[in-house]
């Protein structure tokens, strides 16, 4: 049998996923009349454009310069495009696969849940790269009109093209969200809300650059140092919400949470040190402030999503967990399970912590007097949000294991959006109703205890005041408080963390507190 060769195997190395959507994106009619109509619409604009200007006789002065409005007009042609355009159809097939009707055809698949999501994203690239080829062309046109210079350009193309990748990823996660249609229909509007607020930034800040501050400069440490700080940003982002959208679509079953977790904890420790070393290189805080904001943002987002998780194993998962005790237990915190996912955002926060530390320490020394009280600040803004969210999440995990028994882990963070909604609001509205017109911030402060923004807002001051002592005591306590009452609930997780094998099969197949049951709880 003749081995194969290079152009068979690159054939069969390719995603199936990319063949299907790049066949039916091409048969489809929808596709190409957009973009026959993204082709049309530019030579028209164009064509009258110089035609008009032609006519005014305005080719001819010195100070022409309709290239930059030129290439302006067709920025926001491209871009109003593809925001519209491409992450609806890819998000909206997406989410036809993942109904209720055809969700069957994402388990009997062989392939595996990021070979999907991974062929949903190269063929929405490769549908971008095909638009952004059409307008190219006429973008580089506008350099011979003048007001515009090639770098600029290819800069502003680049911008363009990364904002899009990146709204392909997130309207990619909320297609793979499992929902009815009502709140299928809810995250559409949230979806499109987002993506014109993208599309309104984006055009806002290349146009200030464009129409006021000239080309980028590419010589300059500082502006290179902001764009690596935001491309460091930008690639954390989109893992997340791809390793997201891999553990939704993959099987209950499964070990939805270890790729995620992995990438987070690689990310945080890379993204610290690509972020000091721009720091050192420019002087500079900010890039530590961006890397401190993304590692909040992480430790949130585990802490919500942790609460939601399983409590339980099941053999599928159970068979993979390490029986050296030394491995599971930090095996224990990047598996799938709510108590291993509070331990780890716990110990993302700890790595911000450290990360502060070090910093703070090797920042003042090396670069004496750059150092400012903003960071001091800032990370102080950071960690009380994180303490709130932990209180608010452990909170509903109390409730819903005491009053609410009946209701599914994955509502848990329904719940935490309620206790924070009703304890940032009551006791306010209670406050203004007893003291009527003479309500003030500073002398009724106690009462936005439980408020998260107002005790931002308060540890935003450079110096520590008397009010960030009594909301860090009491925050302090009530972290305690559930700790000390939810320390039961994770001591049962921790025990029912060990290898499927004869003496745990009945204790993964019976939930603890009740013999009776032989059936195997999964939470997602």
């Amino acid at each position: 049998m003749k081995p194969p060769g290079l152009l068979e195997k690159i054939d069969d190395a390719i995603n199936p996923i990319v063949v299907k959507e790049l066949r039916q994106a091409v048969h489809s009619r929808f596709v190409v009349a957009v973009v026959l109509l993204f082709l049309i619409v530019q030579l028209i604009y164009l064509g009258i454009h110089l035609t008009v200007i032609g006519l005014g006789g305005q080719l001819e002065s010195v100070d022409y310069q309709a290239g930059r409005d030129i290439f302006t007009a067709l920025q926001v042609i491209l871009l109003a495009t593809c925001m519209l355009f491409l992450p609806a159809y890819t998000g909206a097939r997406l989410a036809a696969e993942r109904s209720e009707v055809n969700t069957d055809l994402l388990f009997i698949t062989t392939l595996q849940p990021r070979k999907i999501i991974s062929g949903k994203l190269a063929s929405a690239v490769v549908i971008a790269i095909m638009i952004f080829s059409a307008c190219a062309p006429f973008m580089a046109f506008t350099y011979f009109l003048r007001g515009i210079d090639l770098v600029s350009i290819f800069f502003f193309i680049a911008v363009d093209f990364l904002v899009v990748f990146g709204s392909v990823v997130l309207m990619v996660f909320f297609a793979v969200i499992p929902a009815n249609r009502v709140l299928k229909a809810f995250l559409g509007v949230i979806g499109f809300a987002i993506l014109v607020f993208i599309f309104s930034m984006t055009l806002g800040a290349t146009i200030s650059m464009v129409q006021l501050l000239g080309p980028p400069r590419l010589d300059d440490r500082d502006f290179l140092a902001i764009c690596a700080t935001m491309l460091v940003t930008f690639v954390g982002e989109c893992g997340l919400f791809y390793t997201w959208a891999v553990a939704l679509i993959s099987a209950p079953s499964a070990n939805r949470a270890l790729p995620m977790r992995i990438f987070m904890l690689v990310f945080a420790i890379v993204s610290g040190g690509l972020c000091a070393s721009i720091c050192y290189a420019t002087q500079q805080e900010q890039p530590f402030h961006a890397w401190l904001a993304f590692m909040g943002q992480v430790v949130i987002l585990g802490l919500w999503i942790a609460i939601c998780e399983r409590q339980t194993w099941t053999p599928r998962v159970a068979r993979t967990i390490p029986r050296n005790v030394l491995l599971r237990v930090p095996a224990f915190l990047v598996y799938s399970g709510a108590a291993g996912g509070i331990l780890f955002a716990l110990l993302l926060a700890g790595i911000a912590a450290l990360g502060m530390w070090f910093f703070r320490a090797w920042f003042s020394t090396s670069l004496p007097g750059h150092f400012t009280a903003d960071t001091d600040a800032g990370f102080r803004v950071i960690a009380i949000l994180v303490v709130y969210v932990y209180c608010y999440a452990l909170t509903a995990v109390l409730i819903r294991n005491w009053l609410l028994r009946g209701m599914r882990a994955g509502f848990s963070w329904i719940l935490t959006i309620f206790l924070i909604t009703a304890g940032s609001l009551f006791p306010f509205l209670i406050s203004v109703l007893i003291y009527l017109g003479k309500w003030e911030p500073n002398a009724h402060f106690y009462w936005l205890l439980g408020n998260p923004g107002w005790a931002a807002y308060e540890f935003r001051a450079a110096t520590f005041g008397a009010h960030q002592n009594v909301f860090l005591m009491f925050t302090g306590v009530w972290a305690i408080m559930v700790t000390a009452f939810n320390l039961p609930w994770f001591v049962r997780q921790m025990a029912r963390f060990r290898p499927y094998d004869a003496s745990s099969a009945v204790a993964l197949l019976i939930p603890s507190g009740d013999s009776s049951s032989a059936t195997l709880p999964v939470t997602r």
